[in-house]
């Protein structure tokens, strides 16, 4: 019991880093996507019917994914592609997975 309250408490730094981090994620999130999600809602309702038709698209293309290859695509398939046109691109982890949770958002 003592030995397991000893590693408990010296993996508390981590474990408390993993906590911010998650906070973080969790703020620009939320703020992206409630941003996106009603400029998507709004234009989803536009009179315009291919602006209507292209953000239906949307949604339904990323309901229809799986999480995985949504999260795969975003981190390595986004860079491969920006990089077919020449221009260098390498995306962090913590930038992939906000991208990648705004998406979530987007699809009301």
């Amino acid at each position: 019991m003592l030995e397991s309250l000893s590693i408990i408490l010296s993996s508390l730094p981590d474990l408390l880093q993993g906590a911010v981090v998650t906070l973080r994620l969790t703020f620009f999130s939320v703020f992206l996507g409630m941003i996106g999600g009603s400029l998507i809602g709004i234009a989803r309702l536009s009179p315009i019917l291919p602006v209507r038709w292209m953000m239906r698209a949307y949604v339904d293309f990323f309901r229809g994914t799986p999480l995985l290859v949504q999260i795969f695509m975003i981190y390595f398939g986004l860079p491969a592609l920006v990089q077919e046109f020449g221009f260098p691109l390498r995306l962090d982890r913590f930038v992939a997975h906000i991208l990648h949770q705004v998406t979530l958002m987007f699809s009301p």
